[in-house]
């Protein structure tokens, strides 16, 4: 999965692409504890529009960036998921724990 960063202003947006999975996790984990960590960040917009899929994995890692991210202040907003991804979302109700646009 490639992964881009790109803050401007309070909002900072992480461009995922690719498979988002298990293995994925391990490498994004490191990226989201470190903008959760920074206090001038209050938005955390995740673009899905390039994720072909998502499983249940990345699914739990949204969720503990949810948690610590409210944790810290900061909304979490999961973006632009094409017709697969967002189906995944609406199966597992995240549209009550996310805004998604």
């Amino acid at each position: 999965m490639d992964i881009k960063v790109k803050t401007a202003g309070s909002i900072t947006t992480i461009y995922l692409n690719g498979l988002f999975n298990e293995n994925a996790c391990s490498n994004l984990k490191t990226s989201f504890e470190s903008l959760v960590q920074q206090n001038d960040i209050t938005i955390l917009d995740i673009n899905l529009s390039e994720v072909v899929s998502i499983d249940s994995s990345a699914l739990g890692m949204l969720l503990l960036l949810r948690e610590r991210s409210q944790a810290k202040g900061k909304d979490v907003v999961l973006s632009h998921p094409n017709h697969t991804v967002s189906q995944i979302l609406k199966t597992a109700n995240f549209g009550k724990l996310f805004t998604i646009r």
